[in-house]
């Protein structure tokens, strides 16, 4: 005779599923002419999960000497009581295929895209930036941060009584929307280099330009200087 049924039931389901959660790709940022300005790298960032992992200081080691982060770092997110800890946020796709190979118990990775500027720095006050969980802070990237930012996923993973993963269900995210500015390329490269050349010649501390088409009201380019970057 089992007691307790329902309570040793739902225990053992909450051993046995554990969810984890895909951040929304966003949406790409072009230009007037439909040339990318924002886009997203597809990385993988690595997570643990200190109940899982059989030798906390043997595994951080194997760890640290394949990402490079610091032992004692990497050993206090192995040490830790819950279920999903960062340990290294969108690794470069080489490490990442080292760690999977280590066969490490209790890590795993879940897909985490990192924001990127294939222009450099042009337009860098215009577009703005985002943080590590890719919400927008300036700019652009602030203004649109709800179109851009899109709805994240999850995955949901089955795991035998001794935490090994045996399948998994996903739950797909919804992309964030794109954002087209009336911003032109070429016109934001000129004014930019016509705005440095303006700031040196008369060795002014700060400086903006703005271009507008007087027929509709569109800014065509606009700088600032000093720049972000």
């Amino acid at each position: 005779m089992l007691l307790n049924h329902g309570r040793f039931n739902e225990k053992a389901r909450g051993q046995q599923l554990k969810q984890e959660e895909i951040r929304a790709r966003r949406g790409v940022v072009f230009d007037r002419r439909g040339r990318e300005l924002a886009v997203n790298l597809e990385l993988e960032s690595l997570y643990v999960d200190p109940l899982e992992v059989e030798s906390p200081k043997e595994s951080a080691s194997r760890v640290s000497a394949l990402t490079g982060r610091p032992e004692k770092a990497v050993l206090s997110k192995f040490s830790g009581n819950g279920r999903f800890v960062w340990v290294e946020r969108k690794i470069d796709p080489a490490v990442v295929q080292k760690v999977r190979e280590a066969k490490i118990s209790g890590v795993g990775f879940v897909p985490d895209a990192k924001r990127y500027y294939p222009k450099g720095d042009l337009a860098a006050h215009l577009l703005g930036f985002v943080d590590v969980d890719n919400r927008g802070m300036e700019g652009v990237e602030l203004r649109y941060n709800d179109q851009l930012r899109g709805q994240g996923g999850t995955v949901v993973f089955t795991r035998d009584a001794r935490g090994r993963k045996l399948s998994k269900g996903v739950e797909m995210e919804s992309k964030g929307r794109n954002v087209l500015l009336t911003i032109d390329e070429g016109l934001q490269y000129m004014i930019e280099a016509e705005l440095e050349q303006a700031v040196k010649q008369w060795r002014a501390t700060a400086a903006t330009v703005i271009m507008m088409d007087p027929s509709n009201g569109d800014i065509l380019a606009l700088a600032n200087r000093p720049s972000y970057n």
